[in-house]
């Protein structure tokens, strides 16, 4: 069945309908033997009438789902980076603010220092 894969498509439906034919009927060999390879070619070669053979209807569903899924890991890619990134900036500004926290902490401590001091004074 090799050759039928390199066959010219225009030459083809000349070379099915040849096989189709039976030429010496008192011979049952021959009409049997052309049955059975135009049953073959037809079953392995199933797009040569256009229809798509259930391996490639499976094949077909597969890459669907692969681009589906593809574009959704690319999708989950993307706002994980971005949880990433805020979560980062969220470090950043945690930070700062334990350091605002501390001055503020400092300063309080300072200022009751100072009325202390103040009330003692007095």
């Amino acid at each position: 069945l090799a050759p039928f894969l390199s066959m010219d498509p225009v030459t083809l439906p000349t070379v099915l309908g040849w096989i189709g034919k039976d030429y010496n009927a008192n011979y049952a060999g021959i009409g049997q033997t052309r049955i059975s390879a135009f049953h073959l070619i037809l079953r392995n070669f199933p797009d040569l009438c256009n229809y798509p053979s259930r391996e490639r209807k499976l094949r077909q569903k597969i890459e669907e789902e692969y681009a589906l899924l593809k574009a959704g890991n690319a999708s989950l890619t993307e706002y994980n980076d971005n949880l990433k990134q805020r979560l980062e900036e969220g470090e950043v500004e945690n930070t700062s603010l334990r350091e605002q926290n501390k001055k503020l902490i400092s300063d309080i401590e300072k200022l009751r220092s100072n009325k202390r001091q103040k009330v003692d004074s007095s």
